[in-house]
């Protein structure tokens, strides 16, 4: 017990960080429950945020492909992903490592729900 009290006093973000993960779990329950195989909202720019995170799992062991420019769309031009409206690649980054063990799906929405509870900690810390 001695251990656990002088850790809360070092580190006294913790018991919020495990409560804003509790809380973004609860809240988002639908998210959770289908991890793997939906993504939230209407099917708009999910779509193409998890088309870019396949793209850049896709491009890391092509040869000769760059994980900034998709020639399949918009051929014979190709997508400039880095300089795209929506450009999403400091998540799609983050979201590589966990769809190459398991799917793109689980990449976004583990995103969304990373998303929620750094929002909160970040407030919290502030």
């Amino acid at each position: 017990m001695r251990s656990l009290v002088s850790l809360m006093r070092r580190h006294g973000w913790l018991l919020p960080l495990a409560c804003f993960v509790a809380i973004s779990l609860l809240m988002n329950y639908t998210i959770v429950g289908h991890l793997g195989d939906s993504a939230p909202g209407m099917p708009m720019d999910n779509f193409e945020f998890i088309h870019e995170i396949f793209w850049w799992k896709y491009s890391l062991f092509q040869p000769g492909a760059s994980p900034f420019v998709d020639p399949h769309i918009f051929y014979p031009y190709g997508y400039q992903m880095i300089t795209a409206r929506h450009s999403t690649t400091a998540n799609a980054i983050l979201a590589v490592p966990l769809a190459l063990v398991t799917n793109e799906v689980v990449g976004y929405n583990s995103l969304v729900l990373f998303g929620f509870v750094c929002s909160a900690l970040g407030a919290y810390l502030l």
